[in-house]
């Protein structure tokens, strides 16, 4: 699988890292987002490199760079990559789970009348409810909200949140409320966006950053994220879980899911149900 990374920060730190390593960028530095003051380099890898690449380009940035903690990094799984939200086929409504209906955002869209419709805007976020990983997470959501464990109450963390269906889905379900987390700062806007289209905004708090911004204990903790997001920063995630918590994790495909199981079983997490479809596959874990 082919991860782009994006780098981006303060204009002439970005420019220094491109000038100083030799990397092969994908897109040179260029302005983010018309801000004159930073820039944003792109460079992509395969996932089986992607580790070793942000280590070396995160060692040299903390060693010859002046202001290198006010760099971001990103990282996108291209495997993930959906139809544009403004295609024909992605315009209709659709039913990912039983208890759940998604009705595309388009300018003329009013606020679904049925609380079990969600109106979703996709267009600046991963997630328009389609991908595999995506209708994994919201299988094993909808389960647990079914099962004895049951939703009702909870409180969820959505680490990685893209567009907050997944915070949305949750809270439909039962749970008392959600705090979703996303660092890239268009998505974030995107997943605020889609709770107040929703009426959710009293129950979804949705934050900018990554585990720095997470506030205290999930009784429910989402991540489908990348692989090598997940084994680099995964430990965190029975730091923020409560007792008798339960975490769902997704974001990689068939051939690498022993090895993610692995991890999470060393970090200390159980694997109760493992879930596959098309390839790709999810886990749902609690604390042993």
């Amino acid at each position: 699988m082919r991860i782009e990374i994006a780098i981006e920060g303060p204009r002439e730190t970005v420019r220094a890292l491109e000038q100083r390593l030799p990397e092969r960028w994908e897109t040179p530095a260029q302005g983010a987002d018309d801000d004159p003051q930073r820039a944003r380099l792109i460079l992509v890898e395969e996932d089986d490199r992607v580790d070793r690449v942000l280590i070396r380009i995160s060692r040299f940035a903390e060693r010859e760079l002046r202001n290198a903690d006010a760099l971001e990094f990103r990282v996108r799984n291209l495997a993930y990559s959906e139809p544009s939200p403004w295609c024909e086929s992605l315009r209709d409504p659709f039913q990912p789970i039983p208890s759940l209906s998604i009705r595309p955002w388009s300018p003329s869209a009013s606020r679904a009348g049925d609380r079990h419709t969600l109106v979703l805007d996709s267009n600046l976020a991963f997630g328009t409810g389609r991908h595999p990983t995506t209708l994994l997470c919201l299988k094993a959501i909808h389960d647990l909200s079914q099962g004895p464990w049951g939703l009702g109450g909870k409180s969820v963390l959505d680490f990685g949140c893209g567009t907050a269906l997944l915070s949305m889905a949750a809270v439909v379900l039962g749970a008392g409320r959600c705090q979703g987390v996303e660092i890239d700062p268009d998505a974030a806007d995107t997943a605020k966006k889609n709770v107040t289209l929703n009426g959710l905004s009293e129950k979804i708090l949705i934050s900018h950053g990554s585990w720095e911004v997470v506030k205290g204990k999930a009784d429910l903790l989402l991540a489908n994220l990348v692989p090598s997001v997940l084994l680099r920063t995964g430990s965190e995630i029975p730091v923020h879980l409560a007792e008798k918590g339960r975490a769902v994790v997704s974001g990689f495909g068939r051939n690498q899911c022993q090895e993610v199981e692995d991890f999470f079983s060393r970090v200390g997490l159980k694997t109760m149900e493992r879930l596959d479809q098309d390839g790709w596959c999810a886990l749902v874990f609690d604390l042993r």
